[in-house]
């Protein structure tokens, strides 16, 4: 059964606990504190995992001045400054050459190893300390066993079978499989594993794991999942927040019927937050939450993500319009940027393979975003071989577009990219491509032409033969019929034309599809889980992690409107009825100027 939790207070965790929180009186300088000693954050290791370890600039003078230690400090140089894109690329270039390098100094190993924990991939990290054994002393070997504790059941095992020198160290990740199993249920997996490993020499800690196993003083059994959730639930938002939220139950409803384990959802008000509180985050991280579902605006995603006491922590925000620049594992399903260069560039592929080169020219709304896709459109179809005839632009707020339309018709495009802001622009703004000249162009139209309410509204005369990209899947869609069916039985009512609700319900799905170990809920391993998703058929569309962008992206579909519906683009019907269009019309201009003519010179 899904419980909500809602939790107003505000007290916090120590102050500056949190490993991507800036430092005063710079909020631009990401400073990275641990706690993994033990001494920071008052002494406490957080629910769930490790905390975060120090990564400082280098010193200017090192013993080890090599092109390895070099090419370490320009990786942590662009750590501390706030580099993260590049500083990530560089740490896994170094994680993959090292890796079969032993000859690496067990001090660079270790640097390289706090670079993989704040770059939430402690799998790894613990790879490197068994290939590089050496960088095991005492402090280092408690390291060892702090990390594996945050591993999930399958990258212990696949740590479990890495051949090394070093059997105590072998012994340490061995030691933590045994109580992985036993806590995630497992338990005749538990005592066969223990049962091996009895007479083996391990350290006092991890023999203790093990004979806790074999008594019985490890708790098994379903313990359920907690997911944070921090949407608005007051102000002026917070109708937004409530539809996300919705989604989100329904979600867990339906992990709950599908895997078997409750799922509790702890939520926290967005309105009542701010960026000092890092809007509850480090207060969920100590409720032991698989990930964080939220928050919705992008500035405050970005606090959010700063504020995290562990690096493994997943937020993934419905809404956010913006999640570039972000640490890792922290994204957004709906980042704008993103899905208008996915429109672009899937128009402009489409265009380059379908149809012959020809002049093209944009129509698009007067602002920064209209500018900023007209461009985008723009470099992509003349790196295919098309002619750029020119763009013109218009108010957003008009509700006539005449002189825009005649002008760009007197360039004599021949098909035309069309920019809306909204569907009811669409509807405004249809209906006079038509009348104004732009009757018969070829349009290749932004994704709001898709939304239901257009698809509802708009005339087949003006809307027919339009081909689309767009990111949101409806039609078709077995996801989407899926939440569509539990929204109606749960509010007895349709789906609302926005997506608030359907973002809320993907963002958990995601999250949720993302947990490897039901019975042994780790916030990292969940974390890197959704970074190895190689696809996901959601309600709203079908998503993938790129490796690249390190970024959740969302497939885009080639669509065309006909009949109010929306089909697979035929593009030598599209021909056709260009053709016969632009023949109409220009058969009715004709008309037009001897009726005109006849009528100067009086004849009847």
């Amino acid at each position: 059964m899904i419980m909500d939790s809602v939790r107003f207070d505000r007290k916090g965790p120590a102050p500056g606990c949190g490993p991507f929180r800036a430092s005063a009186p710079s909020r631009s300088l990401i400073l990275l504190l641990t706690c993994l000693a033990g001494s920071a954050c008052a002494g406490r290791e957080p629910v769930g995992g490790p905390s975060t370890p120090v990564i400082a600039a280098p010193a200017d003078t090192m013993a080890d001045v090599g092109p390895e230690a070099i090419a370490l400090g320009e990786a942590e140089t662009a750590w501390v400054s706030g580099s993260l894109d590049s500083a990530i690329a560089m740490v896994d270039s170094l994680d993959a050459s090292w890796i079969v390098r032993p000859e690496i100094s067990a001090d660079l190993v270790r640097r390289l190893v706090r670079l993989l924990q704040v770059r939430a991939a402690d799998d790894r990290a613990v790879h490197q300390l068994l290939y590089h054994p050496a960088a095991l002393d005492d402090e280092w070997r408690g390291i060892l066993r702090t990390v594996v504790g945050g591993l999930s059941l399958a990258e212990l095992e696949r740590q479990a079978r890495r051949i090394t020198s070093d059997a105590r160290a072998s012994g340490t990740v061995r030691a933590e499989l045994v109580r992985a199993l036993a806590l995630s249920g497992d338990r005749a997996g538990a005592d066969t594993l223990a049962a091996d490993l009895e007479d083996s020499d391990l350290d006092r800690p991890d023999r203790e794991k093990v004979e806790d196993v074999i008594a019985g003083r490890v708790p098994t059994g379903d313990r359920g999942i907690r997911l944070g959730v921090i949407v608005p639930r007051t102000g002026g938002f917070a109708s937004v927040g409530e539809e996300i939220l919705d989604g989100v139950r329904l979600a867990a409803a339906r992990y709950e019927r599908e895997a078997g384990y409750a799922v509790e959802l702890v939520v926290i008000d967005e309105a009542l937050e701010g960026e000092d509180s890092g809007f509850g985050v480090a207060r969920l991280e100590a409720q032991d939450v698989a990930g964080i579902i939220g928050p919705i605006r992008s500035g405050a995603l970005r606090s959010a993500a700063a504020a995290r006491t562990r690096a493994g922590t997943l937020l993934i925000s419905p809404t956010a319009s913006e999640d570039s620049a972000l640490a890792p594992h922290a994204y957004s399903i709906w980042a704008r940027e993103r899905r208008d260069r996915a429109v672009a560039e899937t128009l402009g592929r489409w265009l380059a393979s379908s149809l012959e080169p020809a002049r093209v020219a944009s129509l698009h709304p007067a602002n920064e975003n209209g500018i900023r896709r007209s461009e985008m459109f723009r470099d992509i179809i003349q790196a295919a071989g098309f002619e750029w005839a020119g763009s013109r632009s218009y108010e957003p707020d008009s509700t006539t577009f005449e002189l825009e339309i005649r002008e760009l018709t007197a360039l004599d495009p021949d098909v035309v990219f069309v920019v809306a802001d909204g569907p009811r622009q669409v509807l405004q703004i249809a209906p006079q491509l038509h009348f104004y000249g732009l009757r018969g162009r070829i349009a290749l139209v932004s994704e709001d032409w898709t939304h239901p309410m257009v698809l509802r509204r708009l005339d087949a005369t003006f809307s027919d033969y339009r081909v689309s990209a767009t990111y949101l899947e409806r039609d078709g869609n077995s996801e989407w019929s899926a939440f569509a069916a539990a929204w109606d039985r749960t509010h007895r009512r349709a789906v609302p034309d926005n997506a608030f609700a359907a973002l809320g319900y993907d963002a958990g799905l995601l999250l949720l599809r993302g947990i490897p170990d039901p019975g042994l809920v780790r916030a990292g391993a969940v974390a890197r889980q959704v970074a190895r998703m190689r696809e996901l058929q959601a309600a709203t569309g079908r998503f993938s992690f790129d490796p690249e962008s390190r970024r959740i992206v969302r497939s885009t579909r080639i669509r065309m409107l006909l009949d109010s519906r929306l089909v697979e683009p035929d593009p030598p019907a599209i021909v056709e009825w260009s053709l016969e269009a632009r023949t109409q019309e220009e058969e009715r201009l004709r008309k037009e100027a001897e009726e005109e003519l006849r009528q100067r010179r009086g004849a009847p």
